[in-house]
């Protein structure tokens, strides 16, 4: 989790310059929220928004790594029971 923490701060960090990123800062922030506070399903919801926000992001650089983040977190998380949270 820790991992993950750091993967958006750094993405966060990154959009610090961009113009036009508030959208993705909301979910990034929400998702980063939701991890920490341990509700698996808001953090998968708020990733799916950020996924339609990256046509936002004009850096393509930028773009290309919040998009492998996403992709990389999607299906990653389950419950104690061990069951897929995604949908």
């Amino acid at each position: 989790m820790k991992q993950c923490e750091t993967c958006i701060d750094e993405l966060l960090s990154s959009l610090d310059d961009q113009s036009g990123t508030s959208l993705m800062r909301e979910h990034l922030e929400a998702a980063r929220f939701n991890m920490l506070n341990a509700m698996p399903q808001e953090y998968q919801f708020n990733l799916k928004l950020a996924k339609t926000a990256l046509a936002d992001i004009q850096d393509k650089d930028l773009r290309s790594r919040i998009a492998s983040f996403i992709e990389d977190q999607s299906g990653t998380l389950e419950d104690q029971s061990g069951r897929s949270l995604t949908t």
